[in-house]
């Protein structure tokens, strides 16, 4: 379930599909990662890093707002 909002991202975004992709905050402001790829994983990123700390680690990954929307599960159930 840990990177649930990761993989709806790439699943939304095709061309986001086997690339490092962190979903939270802004790695330019205060924040941390809610969740990544199993891409960003590969170099070291998890949640609850500080989002200012994981670009270097992983500068070519797309870093993305969550979309709250986007992730209930439970939006067709009513």
């Amino acid at each position: 379930m840990d990177a649930f909002f990761a993989a709806v991202e790439q699943r939304d975004h095709p061309e986001l599909y086997g690339q490092p992709v962190i979903v939270g905050g802004d790695p330019a402001g205060r924040g941390v990662v809610a969740t990544c790829s199993y891409e960003a994983r590969r170099f070291g990123i998890h949640s609850a890093m500080t989002a200012a700390r994981a670009p270097s680690l992983c500068p070519q990954a797309t870093f993305l707002r969550p979309r709250i929307d986007a992730n209930r599960g439970d939006r067709d159930l009513y």
